[in-house]
């Protein structure tokens, strides 16, 4: 005997799960060269807002900008924690504008033809941060799906921030330096061939282990806000850092950077310790979690950089 077909099957309530989105958190190290400012938290804070409120863009890749886009107390974190954001955008005047129904460049009257209002950017993207007064580490999303901002372009923001004149004017020096993962220095270390080993170390605020107060001493009575040691190797490329050059070398995973020529397969290549910035991910699946999961990141990460410190 032959089934028919039913007029319609039975419905099914198929589920759809979210996607986790998984985001990635770095960080920065800004810290005051001008000791009498170094323990005072309020200057930190004052220093954010003052950042803020210069509403400088800063050109980062092409006619891609970075701008401090907002800042507030964090709620319920007894000042130390202000969040905010790092906003992305085009520069649109500085577009080669291209004529499409005619396939050519646009002419110079039809770009005087275009109009848009002077305050108007295109294609922004929003990155949320976090700043602790208390270490003074800025943390920012890095990643979250194909959205990227690099530590690099981050830092070369608040380090042309931090130049303007009216800053300067009113705190000093100000060091900023890329949060830099501990094993990124060993690996650098532990290179059979290194012709050549450069390590930048900016005045600090933090722990320098067994070297703080000498290196501190030392760079008070010369009065000055960094230090650049370059060791070289001999006709064998085969540099060995001894153990206090490797003290020093640690100490850079907050306070500067590690830079190293070697050897590796036949090919001599460059090697920055900043190309390897410590992160902490976190995952969420609806869009409204990103800012709680941002958040759990960064105090993961400023908790991580605490233990590092101690």
């Amino acid at each position: 005997m032959r089934l028919s077909k039913p007029a319609a099957w039975p419905s099914r309530k198929v589920l759809h799960l979210a996607r986790p989105h998984r985001i990635i958190v770095n960080a920065l190290n800004v810290a005051f060269e001008n000791k009498s400012l170094q323990n005072r938290r309020e200057k930190y804070r004052e220093l954010l807002v003052d950042l803020y409120e210069l509403n400088k863009a800063v050109q980062v890749r092409g006619e891609e900008r970075l701008l401090l886009g907002s800042v507030e107390p964090a709620p319920e974190n007894g000042g130390n924690l202000f969040i905010g954001s790092i906003d992305r955008f085009t520069d649109i005047d500085a577009f080669a504008w291209y004529n499409r129904q005619r396939r050519r460049p646009a002419s110079r009257k039809e770009r005087e033809a275009i109009e848009i209002p002077p305050s108007m950017r295109a294609n922004y993207k929003q990155f949320p941060i976090l700043f602790d007064i208390a270490s003074h580490r800025l943390v920012f999303l890095s990643k979250d799906g194909k959205l990227h901002l690099s530590a690099r372009q981050v830092r070369l923001l608040i380090s042309t921030l931090v130049e303007r004149a009216s800053v300067k004017a009113e705190y000093g020096n100000i060091s900023v330096n890329i949060e830099q993962r501990p094993t990124a220095i060993e690996n650098i270390l532990s290179y059979d061939h290194i012709r050549k080993l450069s390590i930048t170390l900016t005045r600090p605020n933090d722990t320098l282990g067994v070297l703080k107060a000498q290196f501190l001493n030392d760079l008070d009575h010369m009065r000055a806000g960094r230090a650049d040691v370059i060791i070289t190797a001999d006709s064998s490329n085969r540099l060995k850092p001894n153990k206090d050059l490797r003290n020093l070398a640690r100490s850079a995973a907050s306070d500067g950077e590690v830079k190293a020529r070697v050897l590796e397969n036949g090919r001599t290549r460059e090697v920055s310790s900043t190309d390897f910035p410590v992160e902490v991910s976190a995952q969420y699946s609806a869009k409204n979690e990103q800012i709680s999961a941002f958040i759990r990141a960064a105090k993961r990460l400023l908790r991580m950089v605490a233990r590092t410190l101690a």
